[in-house]
């Protein structure tokens, strides 16, 4: 079945009462009990990540291929969901969207607006996903998993979702790591604080910290 799918919004501006925790795949992550993320932070699970926390505010993904291989279980998700797609229409397979699901306009680059009908992608759903943070009123920003770096041969904790191949390699990584740089010099600009909790993250725009400091902040 394809259906046609018009785009939309991110919503109303309504993340700035906590801090707002977007977590990633980075393989820093590994072994993490995500319960510990629970009523602390307003969540944002990316990618993969949103078959690990069932109890996410939200699940954020830029990335076409995992739609399209994941969307039998995109379904089963109950939390909302926000797809930053290229099209004004999306044309889709295999059963329609849920109400909980939102598909908003991509755009590429690395430049931060305010319109909320735009998503910049920057390159990965991680940025991506920080521009929604952003659209959404948060003030405070912690970053968890964005690590833009390979531990052990593997670039996510939870390698065992992605059943297809990417095309990545460290030299990409690292520039989509430097797309942050501009971000967070628009980030400041509107008093929105963001904090790595990846220490040996390949992302340099923004103050790091450890997971544990992090979470016990």
């Amino acid at each position: 079945m394809l259906q046609y799918i018009r785009l939309g919004t991110v919503g109303p501006k309504d993340w700035g009462d906590k801090p707002v925790a977007i977590v990633g795949g980075g393989p820093s992550l590994k072994g993490f009990d995500f319960e510990r993320l629970k009523d602390r932070f307003t969540i944002v699970a990316v990618n993969a990540s949103m078959f690990d926390i069932p109890f996410a505010d939200a699940g954020f993904t830029i990335d076409n291929r995992a739609m399209r291989e994941w969307w039998p279980r995109l379904l089963g998700i109950s939390y909302p969901q926000f797809y930053a797609v290229p099209h004004h229409i999306l044309r889709l397979a295999g059963g329609p969207p849920t109400r909980q699901m939102n598909f908003i306009r991509r755009q590429q680059g690395a430049e931060l607006t305010t319109m909320p009908s735009r998503i910049t992608a920057g390159g990965t759903s991680g940025f991506g996903a920080l521009h929604l943070a952003f659209l959404r009123g948060a003030k405070k920003i912690v970053l968890f998993g964005f690590d833009y770096s390979s531990g052990n041969g593997q670039w996510h904790h939870n390698e065992g979702h992605y059943t297809f191949q990417q095309q990545q390699d460290a030299a990409q990584w690292q520039r989509w790591a430097k797309n942050f740089d501009r971000a967070a010099v628009i980030l400041k600009g509107h008093n929105v604080e963001v904090i790595n909790a990846s220490p040996e993250s390949a992302i340099q725009a923004f103050p790091k910290c450890s997971i544990e400091e992090a979470v016990s902040a």
